[in-house]
């Protein structure tokens, strides 16, 4: 990995997955299904990769440090950067 593509420290990427496991968590307490439908999925995951925040090898984004191709898929889950 190139060093302008490191990941967040391991404190925040917990922090990171604790607050979308929070957001996640909430929408099924709410009623609502816990992963958004396959097109709304492929349609973030197509936004993740032509950012420049994507590192392309792990599919990993650099703001969050979250797999991307799993994250994409939760219905609560935000983009750290608001692109979807």
């Amino acid at each position: 990995m190139s060093a302008n593509k490191e990941l967040p420290s391991i404190p925040q990427m917990a922090a990171n997955l604790v607050q979308t496991a929070g957001a996640v968590a909430s929408n099924v307490v709410h009623g609502h299904a816990p992963m958004v439908p396959d097109e709304e999925s492929a349609r973030r995951f197509t936004i993740c990769e032509a950012c420049t925040s994507f590192i392309k090898e792990s599919a990993r984004c650099t703001q969050c440090g979250c797999a991307m191709q799993f994250k994409v898929r939760l219905n609560g889950a935000r983009c750290p950067i608001n692109k979807w």
